[in-house]
């Protein structure tokens, strides 16, 4: 399924003209879920359905430091790398900045009279934070979102049996975290990860039993019907963005930098306390 990108076909087409003229601004639509559930594939043939601009959270985050000891103590390229093997608080703190740093780029594509669709957002950050023998999200309750954080439209849940999720990471070849070989082996806490993905505002669809196309078709008929029906999960209201604090790109790459050099020099402080 990582592989696949899905073409829109005609119906697709048709499917996505009738959701065009059913909101009167652009959304924000995330898609989410554990590894291997169909999120790139679905994010990709939903933003090409849509014509919207597909982002990705987090976003490439890389350190340029004029001073020489930081470039030491972190790695050059994605810091993505560096703090998903950090303490659970410093990566937490690093999720949570680079969270913003997705929230400003979907703002401001929002903006410009375009829908988004988004890989992955603040609902993987708490969720996986669930897995943590302590509380790393921030103080930030499981169904809310921060205050200077864009909260989407709609957030797409994606599952899928754990047989089939399994057979396709061995097909994708990849190497795996430690979190998601925790998840593979772990029942208990892979069910404690999807109870808090549950306890947001969601459109849960299993595809265990659908191909891309059928995920794609599910999605799009959902968001034409506008959640019709009284079930709270499959809403989409359409309202104007909650008030949130104006935060520039260059301000938020500015503070997601200052958020995780102030986690990482905590840490070495610590370790040589």
């Amino acid at each position: 399924w990582g592989s696949l990108v899905q073409v829109p076909t005609k119906h697709h087409r048709n499917l996505s003209m009738e959701f065009a003229g059913a909101f009167d601004r652009p959304l924000f639509i995330v898609v989410d879920g554990l590894d291997a559930v169909g999120k790139t594939t679905l994010s990709r043939s939903l933003a090409t359905a849509l014509s919207a601009t597909q982002l990705k959270c987090p976003p490439r985050l890389e350190l340029h430091c004029p001073v020489a000891e930081m470039e030491q103590l972190l790695p050059k390229g994605d810091l993505r790398q560096h703090f998903d093997t950090a303490h659970a608080v410093v990566r937490r703190a690093y999720y949570r900045a680079a969270n913003l740093v997705a929230s400003e780029q979907a703002g401001a594509c929002l903006e410009s009279g375009r829908h988004v669709v988004m890989d992955r957002y603040w609902t993987s950050t708490v969720a996986f934070a669930a897995m943590d023998e302590e509380e790393a999200s921030g103080g930030v309750e499981a169904g809310t979102y921060p205050p200077e954080l864009r909260i989407p439209d709609v957030v797409i849940l994606l599952t899928v049996d754990e047989s089939t999720r399994a057979e396709r990471m061995r097909g994708r070849g990849e190497t795996t975290t430690n979190e998601e070989r925790k998840l593979a082996h772990d029942t208990e806490r892979r069910g404690r990860v999807l109870e808090v993905y549950r306890k947001f505002e969601i459109v849960e669809i299993d595809t265990s039993n659908l191909d891309p196309a059928g995920v794609l078709e599910e999605v799009l008929y959902v968001l034409k019907e506008q959640g019709g029906g009284s079930d709270r999960r499959r809403r989409i209201r359409s309202r104007s963005f909650p008030p949130h604090p104006t935060v520039s790109s260059f301000e938020a790459i500015a503070l997601a930098a200052g958020v995780v050099a102030v986690t990482f020099a905590l840490t070495r402080v610590r370790g040589r306390s």
